[in-house]
């Protein structure tokens, strides 16, 4: 998943030094596999706020420009990065 994410800053311009807000939306299965690396992730990644949800995208109120779809082997969801 870091890898993923790292991708996605890199195609959006970011510096490596630059803090970022993560959210990551996908099925409740894959949330729990990323629970346990959560601290791992958002260490790796830069972020200042680390966030992952079962809940579909949709149902937020906010909208986000900076997504990107991801597959790891079967598993599908969305990377959201917030400057």
């Amino acid at each position: 998943m870091s890898r993923q994410i790292q991708a996605f800053r890199k195609n959006l311009g970011l510096q490596k030094n630059e803090k970022i807000e993560t959210l990551i939306f996908s099925d409740a299965e894959f949330k729990k596999i990323l629970d346990k690396l959560k601290d791992f992730i958002k260490d790796r990644t830069g972020s200042a706020k680390f966030e992952i949800s079962s809940e579909n995208v949709t149902t937020y109120k906010e909208r986000f420009i900076n997504k990107v779809d991801f597959k790891i082997k079967d598993k599908r969801g969305q990377i959201i990065i917030k400057k």
